[in-house]
């Protein structure tokens, strides 16, 4: 440390510049030349200027997990004064403990199980006040990616082996924007991440699979038709209008995918059956609606009479071979089942 220099003044000094880091103890022993003494004085003290090391391990920064992560949080510092922890869960406070000090350390050890968004903030200060602070961000996700089938640029949502007709894009919707479609394929063949148009009339079975930044993982199986195409109809036999003789009128229809439910064939709201001889004079009424699966609809209604009597003329008064004496104006009358037309009406030939 050197020598003490003595003023005039019957003053010692003594200075030294203590610049490595370490505990200083300090003893002055001091005797006049009168013999006085000794005086003595003891200082202790401490130079710190290292700041505290931090090392949070178990997680890495903005990682994803779909499991429990157990995080373990160290503060090393020959000096350890304070030591802070602060997490938060979705934006609110979590607790996750305090800290135990041994010796020239301090040790955290938490499990995180709950699905969130997690922020981690370690701070540590030591006794000379020198501080530092370690964080770590990130995310447990356990809950796997929902996907819907839809039409794409609507809202309609596609339903597992249904009938489509119309022309129209496969979209899969993911539930989180930051979850990905990892495949698709169509009918056992791969056609990338996204889905073809749908324009060709067959049978669609896809299968999709999702992936999330945690790694869990969704698969969807959906199957459709699509199905443009109207049912054959034929209604042969029968036209509209009128008629004088029986009649059997035949109708045939077909489609692959029929709907038997919904197709029917009536006459005057009655199930009618192609072929059926007609013999009854009155008026008909034959409705023929046919549908299929896709909901594609062929539709024919008939409206035809059978009438195979002939008109009855009469005159409202007899006339026949009878001699009047002031004008006359017959009133004929003719009666038919039907409308009629005057052929022909002549007076004397």
């Amino acid at each position: 440390m050197g020598t003490f220099i003595t003023d005039q003044k019957q003053l010692s000094e003594i200075g030294h510049n203590f610049a490595q880091d370490g505990l200083y103890s300090i003893f002055v022993k001091s005797t006049d030349k009168a013999g006085n003494g000794p005086v003595t004085v003891n200082r202790t003290f401490t130079i710190d200027k290292t700041k505290p090391e931090i090392e949070i391990t178990g997680v890495d920064q903005d990682a994803h997990y779909n499991e429990d992560k157990r995080i373990n949080v160290a503060i090393r510092d020959v000096n350890l004064s304070l030591n802070k922890i602060t997490v938060t869960r979705d934006g609110a406070r979590y607790n996750a403990g305090g800290f135990t000090v041994s010796h020239n350390s301090a040790a955290l050890s938490h499990n995180f199980s709950g699905e969130g968004d997690y922020h981690v903030l370690v701070e540590a200060t030591d006794k000379a006040g020198n501080s530092f602070s370690q964080q770590v961000s990130f995310k447990i996700d356990k809950t796997k990616p929902v996907i819907t089938p839809k039409f794409k640029g609507q809202t309609r949502v596609i339903k597992e082996g249904e009938y489509i007709n119309e022309i129209f894009t496969p979209e899969f919707a993911l539930d989180q924007k930051d979850d990905s479609i990892v495949s698709v394929t169509l009918n056992g063949s791969n056609v990338g991440r996204t889905a073809p148009t749908a324009s060709k009339e067959m049978a669609y079975h896809f299968n999709v699979l999702a992936r999330d930044k945690a790694g869990n993982e969704t698969t969807l199986e959906i199957k459709f038709t699509l199905d443009t195409t109207k049912p054959t109809l034929s209604i042969s036999g029968v036209l509209d209008g009128f008629f004088n003789k029986n009649l059997a009128p035949v109708v045939t229809y077909s489609d692959i995918h029929l709907d038997t439910s919904r197709t029917s064939v009536t006459l005057n709201g009655a199930p009618y059956k192609s072929g059926t001889q007609l013999e009854f004079e009155k008026d008909y009424v034959l409705k023929a609606t046919v549908t299929d699966l896709a909901n594609n609809i062929s539709a024919r209604t008939i409206v035809f009479t059978i009438d195979k009597t002939s008109p009855a003329i009469k005159f409202k008064d007899p006339i026949s071979n009878k001699y009047f004496n002031k004008d006359l104006i017959p009133e004929l009358m003719i009666e038919d089942f039907s409308e009629y037309d005057i052929i022909a009406l002549t007076l004397d030939g």
